[in-house]
């Protein structure tokens, strides 16, 4: 994909970073991975949380032709949620792809360009959250490396 750039979001991206990510809402929903999230990206919750992440943790976006494609978002903290683990943890919370541009190595570039900000940020772990009906997403996250950690289980009421 020759004109991909891989880049750092900014607070006048955030309209379209919050259409990608309902249409990840929506991919997951019709997949049968997730149904409990409607038209969240679209609320002042959403809003606040991606201008909390583009101004102190991280975005990063693809864009093809000056088009926004991609977008992977993730975050470092040191809280009582891991402490039983000796220094910084990060997450990596969302990654989305358009889907007639997966399978071009753009997600590899949006993870590779985030495991190098862990790095500089002195992160000693990363975690993140796969749907477990989500085999395309596990595959993918296991060529990095990455390890079957944890199972959530969930019950509806």
């Amino acid at each position: 994909m020759e004109n991909l750039i891989i880049r750092q979001a900014t607070m006048r991206d955030i309209k379209n970073i919050r259409s990608l990510c309902n249409e990840l809402f929506e991919y997951e929903n019709n997949a049968g991975y997730d149904n409990s999230i409607e038209k969240w990206a679209f609320g002042q919750e959403a809003y606040d949380y991606f201008q909390d992440l583009i101004e102190n943790q991280f975005v990063s976006l693809a864009e093809v032709d000056g088009n926004m494609i991609g977008y992977l978002t993730g975050s470092i903290y040191n809280d009582e949620t891991y402490s039983f683990y000796e220094g910084t943890t990060a997450e990596l919370e969302n990654i989305f792809i358009l889907k007639k541009y997966r399978h071009y190595g753009i997600g590899s570039k949006l993870l590779n360009s985030f495991l190098n900000w862990c790095k500089k940020n002195k992160a000693k772990r990363i975690f993140t959250t796969v749907k477990i009906k989500n085999k395309e997403a596990t595959k993918f996250y296991k060529k990095f490396d990455f390890n079957e950690f944890d199972l959530t289980l969930r019950k509806e009421l």
